[in-house]
């Protein structure tokens, strides 16, 4: 995505919005510190409008999940279009609220699900496999965790996160993380 992007726009707009765009404007708030207002600005405008299409509320979901706001993005995203964008940042966002001590019982679970919906609907199944893995583990199920790793097959070597959570988990199974 270029460093020009509208990222207001991006989100108020009714253009493409998937994984891609996505992953730009991640990049971007990593980098351009103007992203954050200008999502924050996109969140708000899209939170003032009366009625949301679903295309929207994905939009505004994933806005939510982008600024820390998981709460706010699971109860948007349960009103979205049901479909794998929104139900991978529902599944991001439940694990979010995990890691950050929300102790509600079914978090990962609903996670787990979500992330599975997901990859049903056609959002990348390494991502959501990765995804199913961490709730797994964050649930105490590390070699779960590390048998669902092993069975998203060789392409899956090519995903950070995959070596991530491989090491991650190898590290909570007290393994060496290095032969």
């Amino acid at each position: 995505m270029p460093a020009t992007v509208d990222v207001r726009d991006l989100f108020t707009s009714t253009g493409p919005f998937g994984p891609t765009e996505i992953a730009g404007v991640i990049g971007l708030l990593g980098s351009d510190p103007a992203t954050h207002r200008d999502l924050r600005a996109a969140v708000k405008e899209l939170e003032g409008q009366g009625e949301r299409s679903p295309a929207s509320s994905v939009r505004l979901g994933v806005g939510q999940y982008l600024l820390g706001r998981w709460k706010d993005a699971i109860q948007t995203l349960k009103s979205a279009d049901g479909g794998a964008v929104a139900h991978y940042y529902q599944a991001r966002s439940l694990l979010a609220l995990a890691m950050a001590g929300d102790h509600s019982s079914d978090l990962l679970t609903r996670a787990t699900e979500a992330f599975a919906a997901a990859q049903k609907g056609g959002y990348d199944g390494i991502a959501c496999g990765v995804g199913a893995s961490e709730a797994k583990r964050l649930a105490g199920n590390s070699k779960d965790a590390e048998s669902a790793l092993s069975k998203l097959g060789t392409g899956a070597e090519a995903s950070a996160d995959f070596w991530a959570e491989k090491a991650t988990i190898a590290a909570d199974l007290g393994l060496p993380l290095a032969d």
